[in-house]
């Protein structure tokens, strides 16, 4: 039996989830799970000081587990030891790779784009687990995707594939050319309506008004990347997606002609996708 802790870094808070997994084709088990919140982090250091925190009532002994993965918006170092480039500025380039192995003396640690584990998750678990061709989005603090190709993320020549938040779009009430990180994000909609949850914003006839553009061009988004990549689903994911106002806008601009699909796993998914990530490695290795 291996034990994994899979974490994912978002932009307002940190879900971890324990999983212990049996090997081969056996099913994964949630065993323990939990969150914190990232408001003043700005440190590395912080942020391990809070996960301790968040840790510490299960009293886990740190030598049983097999794995730690964190996911994380931006991409991973080719090493995998940690993110790169990302939105979150404390999270690009942090060394938490150490303090991590510290923590876990006797665990392998590895990063990864956190929409790639999104997906990775909802194409063997959760909503394309039927499907050899699924792509995840991802809208929460900034805009992520990943590929999964018969049950294998598709990474690119540089592990960078799928970095569609850095393509630029010009949208009514957005500067010209704004990456798409900024537009069709909960950032985005920020700018856009204001605080507060969409669907208690949208109750306001002028705000709706300045969301209609917004949902049509999103829509032209998804269009153009299903002309692209052809996958047989588009699983929609993040703190946008938890919208009900979001998918009721959505689903009539969409039809008959997108293949979309709310995720089956919700905020377990990156967890759980980082961990099977994890367990693929040790695979190879062994």
């Amino acid at each position: 039996m291996s034990i994994y802790l899979g974490i994912d870094i978002g932009g307002t808070k940190t879900r971890w989830d324990r999983y212990s997994h049996p090997g081969s084709h056996r099913p994964w088990s949630r065993t323990h799970s939990s969150f914190f919140s990232n408001q003043g982090i700005t440190t590395p250091s912080v942020w391990i000081e809070r996960l301790k925190t968040s840790l510490s009532p299960f009293d886990f002994p740190p030598h049983l587990f097999t794995g730690i993965g964190i996911g994380a918006p931006g991409s991973p170092a080719p090493d995998l030891k940690s993110i790169q480039t990302s939105v979150l500025k404390w999270v690009q380039g942090s060394p938490l790779a150490s303090p991590l192995h510290e923590l876990f003396p006797s665990a392998s640690i590895r990063f990864e784009n956190d929409a790639n584990a999104f997906t990775l998750a909802e194409a063997r678990f959760g909503a394309g687990k039927k499907q050899n061709h699924v792509l995840g989005l991802t809208l929460g603090t900034g805009l992520g995707a990943g590929l999964v190709v018969r049950k294998q993320l598709y990474r690119g020549a540089h592990r960078s594939a799928l970095e569609v938040g850095k393509i630029t779009t010009s949208l009514q009430g957005f500067p010209p050319y704004s990456p798409l990180d900024q537009v069709y994000s909960g950032t985005g909609l920020q700018h856009l309506l204001g605080d507060g949850s969409l669907d208690q914003l949208l109750q306001d006839s002028k705000l709706e008004y300045r969301f209609s553009p917004w949902i049509k061009g999103f829509v032209a988004f998804l269009q153009n990347l299903q002309n692209v990549l052809d996958p047989d689903v588009i699983v929609i994911g993040g703190g946008v997606s938890s919208s009900r106002r979001f998918w009721e806008e959505l689903y009539p601009l969409t039809c008959s002609r997108l293949p979309i699909k709310r995720p089956v796993l919700g905020p377990n998914g990156g967890p759980l996708g980082i961990c099977a990530m994890i367990a693929d490695d040790s695979k190879l290795t062994a």
